[in-house]
């Protein structure tokens, strides 16, 4: 098996609460002690036989995709690793304040990072917003998801900090009065997104 963070990722995030404890614990970490490191994470493990072959900052061993850590501490708070999760997104920033959150990140050795520009990378990617995700979603349990809207879950406040401007049903949108997905359609038609729609089904 290739020990790359999106294996990671896709399982944590949706299959997370079919896990049995010792897997779960055995992927987080994995995460932790190989992938994770310093500001930043490596997307393919280091000592990965395919590792001296992918020599790319974004899917290789020497970074990774500049989305990739976001989705990463996500998946570690669906394992119950919120604190590793916290912890990892509250250093992330020091390895992109060269530049933007480009497509790749990679490392320079001594656990730091900077924006790479080889390759096929680039510094225009923008790929910060599955930290800010992670932040919302994962740390607060706000997540945008249509049951959401019937019942809005998560907080704006925890041990984490606050959040303010949260546009979700329940903070500071109210919900839909009876059929939602009829003030849903009236609302986008509203905005100019819905421009026609058949009213007789």
């Amino acid at each position: 098996m290739i020990g790359h963070c999106l294996d990671f990722q896709l399982v944590a995030a949706e299959l997370g609460d079919d896990l049995e404890a010792m897997v779960a614990d055995e992927l987080a970490d994995f995460v932790e002690n190989v992938l994770i490191d310093g500001d930043w994470m490596h997307a393919l493990a280091p000592d990965d036989p395919i590792a001296p072959f992918a020599d790319r900052p974004d899917h290789g061993s020497s970074g990774a995709f500049a989305g990739w850590p976001g989705a990463t501490a996500y998946g570690l708070v669906q394992l119950g690793r919120t604190d590793a999760a916290a912890d990892f997104l509250g250093r992330l920033h020091r390895a992109t304040s060269g530049a933007l959150w480009g497509q790749a990140v990679e490392e320079i050795g001594a656990g730091r990072y900077r924006v790479a520009e080889r390759g096929a990378s680039n510094r225009e990617s923008s790929a910060g917003v599955a930290a800010t995700e992670a932040i919302i979603a994962g740390l607060f349990g706000i997540k945008a998801a249509i049951p959401t809207i019937d019942a809005p879950q998560g907080t704006t406040a925890n041990r984490f900090g606050t959040l303010r401007g949260v546009r979700a049903v329940g903070f500071d949108l109210p919900a839909a009065p009876g059929d939602w997905r009829e003030a849903v359609r009236s609302s986008l038609a509203a905005d100019g997104h819905v421009r026609s729609r058949r009213t007789d089904r």
